[in-house]
């Protein structure tokens, strides 16, 4: 028999439990509280991200790490370990964002030519790619255009990696930061630095991808 919302809730809260994303208090009323681990609101904001369904912009993410790389540097307060450890993260979701989109329009396209209806892909158009893909895919390729933020940032990534004085202080400020020794803090910058630097050199590949599936629908 078909399952009811409240059936499938109270399957989703057993398998939430069973896993340990949830915690379930039963009083004496036997009524039930849900006690959520810190960790658990990763997954309530995965959990709302695919209700909205909203186009994925990487804008704020790509400038945001751009700002941090070519233009803080020129500010007072500026934090060479803040900076670099930052765009590391704002530079990593950017990444992933691409391959999700790429496999989105992937799912999209198979979805659309395994023989549905008129009705059926009529719906796709409307609910999978004029709302989500479509306008993420035209942002990618305009405000979005990894050309005109990662020259700059390999640039200036470059010129700190071979300016060791500025790796010993940004090490000194991290390690002050985290539990990491000077040494293992400029270890950790680098591998931040070149991680950035890898991943913006190498996405060509992956937007051509993006650009030759998008171009089959």
């Amino acid at each position: 028999s078909a399952r009811t919302e409240q059936d499938y809730a109270g399957y989703l809260l057993r398998r939430l439990d069973e896993s340990g994303w949830i915690e379930r208090e039963q009083h004496a009323d036997y009524t039930e509280t849900i006690i959520l681990p810190d960790y658990a609101f990763t997954l309530l904001e995965a959990f709302r991200t695919i209700q909205e369904q909203k186009p994925r912009q990487f804008s704020g993410q790509l400038y945001t790490a751009y700002q941090l790389i070519t233009s803080a540097p020129n500010k007072e307060d500026f934090s060479p370990a803040l900076a670099i450890t930052q765009a590391y993260e704002n530079i990593r979701l950017v990444v992933r964002g691409l391959n999700e989109l790429n496999q989105n329009i992937r799912r999209y396209i198979e979805r659309a030519t395994q023989g549905r209806s008129i009705s059926d892909l009529l719906y796709l158009q409307f609910d999978d790619y004029a709302q989500t893909l479509g306008p993420t895919y035209h942002a990618l390729k305009t405000s979005d255009h990894i050309s005109r933020y990662r020259r700059d940032m390999i640039r200036q990534l470059h010129a700190w990696q071979l300016d060791s004085q500025w790796v010993d202080r940004a090490a000194e400020e991290l390690a002050t930061q985290s539990r990491l020794s000077p040494a293992q803090a400029g270890e950790e910058l680098n591998r931040c630095m070149q991680f950035i630097a890898n991943q913006l050199e190498g996405l060509d590949p992956l937007l051509e991808d993006i650009d030759r599936r998008h171009a089959q629908y």
